[in-house]
C-alpha cells in the first residue's frame, strides 16, 4: 500500500510537471504570434501619458510645471523617459515620483529636476511634452502630447498668467482625459492654501436673426474648433442669451441647438451637421468679467431637402437578386454617422450596415429567409425613410 502510495504521488508529480510545462509552452507561443503579428501588423501608438496639467510663474519669472498623468495603465518599467520642450529647446526628465493631489496622479517639475536647463517664457511659449517608451513593443512608439500654447505666442489659446495665476488644463466633457482634439487650458487663481481654481466669466449675447424674429430657440451652444467642449448660452426674458465660459481665448462662427450633456458622447459635435452659420466671433475671457457680444445670424446649414423618397433612399434591383442590394441617396452620409438598417415585418433585426458614400452594394446573410423586410436609412440616429424589398 505505500509502495503504491509512492508511485500514485510520482505520477501526480510528474503530471503537474507536465502541465505546467504544456502552460508556459503555451504561454510562449501566445507571445510569440503576438509579437509576429505586431510586427506584420503595428498596433497604432497609446494615448499620451504624460501632458501639462498647470504652468505657473514666481515674483522672479521661475516656472513651475504639474505634468498629469492621463487614465492609462502603463506596466511597471515601460517608460524609458518623458521629454518637456518649448522654444528655447527640450529638456528630460528620467527620473520622477508620482504626487497625488485630490486623486490625481501629479509631478510637480522645476528647472533642477532636468538634465538641462529650460526655459519657458513668461511672456508667451508653447510647452510640449514626449513620453517615450521602452519594453513591449506595443509600447515602443513616441507618443506626443498636445503642447499649452499661452501669451504672445502665434496660436495661443490663453494669456499669459499673472502673479497669484496660472495657466490650468481643464477636464473636458466632464472626464480627466486629454482627448487628441482638446487644448482647453485656461486662468486660474491660486489660494492661500496654494489652490489652483479654474476662472470662469459670463458672455452675454444679442442673436440677430436672419428676419426680424426672435431666435427660435431657447438654448444654444457653441465649439471652438481648439477645444472640443461646448458652452451653453440660454435665453432670458429680454432675449438676451448668457452663458459661462472659462477664462481663455475663443472663436467661433457657428451656433448649434441644444443637446444634452448626457448625448455629448453618443452625438458629438464633428457629427452635428445641422448649425446657423455666423459673422465670425473673438473674443478674450477673463477672470469674473462679462463679455458682450452681438451674433449675426447669416445662414443654416442642415440635410438637404429633397424631393421625392427615391432622392433619400434607392434600393435596387428588388425583388433582390443574388442575396446582394445596391443602394442610393442624396443625403451626405459620407460626413455623417450614417447606416442603412435591415429588419423583418416582425422587428427582428437582420443586419445594420454603416454606410460612407453616396451609393454601394450591401450583401445580406446567406440564410436569410423569403420574404418581405423593410430598410431603413438612419442618418445621425435619426430615421429619415424606410422602405421594403422582395427575397424571393
Amino acid at each position: 500500500m505505500i509502495k503504491y502510495k509512492i508511485i500514485k504521488m510520482d505520477i501526480m508529480k510528474w503530471l503537474s510537471l507536465t502541465v505546467n510545462q504544456s502552460i508556459k509552452l503555451i504561454i510562449a507561443g501566445v507571445f510569440f504570434t503576438l509579437a509576429v503579428s505586431v510586427h506584420a501588423n503595428p498596433l497604432p501608438a497609446p494615448p499620451q501619458e504624460f501632458f501639462v496639467s498647470e504652468l505657473m510663474f514666481d515674483s522672479s519669472g521661475n516656472w513651475t510645471i504639474k505634468l498629469g498623468v492621463t487614465n492609462f495603465s502603463i506596466p511597471s518599467g515601460s517608460i524609458d523617459s518623458v521629454c518637456i520642450s518649448t522654444s528655447s529647446g527640450s529638456a528630460k526628465l528620467e527620473n520622477f515620483m508620482l504626487n497625488y493631489e485630490e486623486q490625481q496622479q501629479i509631478v510637480i517639475l522645476r528647472k533642477d529636476g532636468l538634465d538641462s536647463d529650460l526655459v519657458i517664457h513668461q511672456e508667451g511659449d508653447f510647452v510640449q511634452v514626449t513620453t517615450y517608451y521602452n519594453g513591449l513593443d506595443w509600447l515602443s512608439y513616441d507618443t506626443i502630447a498636445y503642447a499649452m500654447i499661452f501669451g504672445d505666442y502665434p496660436e495661443a489659446t490663453v494669456r499669459s498668467p499673472k502673479e497669484g495665476e496660472s495657466i490650468v488644463f481643464v477636464p473636458v466633457n466632464y472626464g480627466y482625459y486629454l482627448s487628441k482634439n482638446s487644448n482647453l487650458y485656461a486662468i486660474a487663481k491660486i489660494d492661500e492654501s496654494g489652490k489652483s481654481n479654474v476662472c470662469t466669466g459670463e458672455i452675454r449675447a444679442i442673436i440677430h436673426n436672419l428676419t426680424d424674429q426672435p431666435f427660435p430657440e431657447s438654448i444654444v451652444q457653441f465649439n471652438d474648433e481648439h477645444y472640443s467642449s461646448i458652452f451653453d448660452m440660454n435665453q432670458q426674458t429680454d432675449n438676451m442669451f448668457t452663458g459661462n465660459v472659462f477664462a481663455c481665448r475663443y472663436s467661433f462662427d457657428k451656433l448649434y441647438k441644444w443637446i444634452s450633456p448626457n448625448d455629448i458622447y453618443i452625438y458629438p459635435i464633428s457629427t452635428r451637421h445641422d448649425y446657423w452659420t455666423i459673422d465670425p466671433v473673438q473674443f478674450e475671457m477673463e477672470p469674473d468679467s462679462v463679455v458682450l457680444l452681438d451674433i449675426y445670424i447669416n445662414g443654416y446649414v442642415g440635410i438637404p431637402t429633397v424631393k421625392t423618397e427615391a432622392d433619400v433612399l434607392k434600393i435596387y434591383p428588388n425583388p433582390i437578386v443574388g442575396n446582394s442590394i445596391y443602394y442610393e441617396t442624396a443625403l451626405p452620409v459620407k460626413s455623417t454617422n450614417s447606416v442603412i438598417e435591415i429588419t423583418g415585418l416582425n422587428g427582428q433585426r437582420i443586419g445594420r450596415y454603416p454606410v460612407s458614400e453616396n451609393k454601394g452594394n450591401i450583401s445580406l446573410p446567406s440564410n436569410i429567409h423569403k420574404g418581405i423586410y423593410a430598410v431603413s436609412l438612419i442618418v445621425n440616429q435619426k430615421n429619415y425613410i424606410t422602405t421594403k424589398i422582395i427575397v424571393p
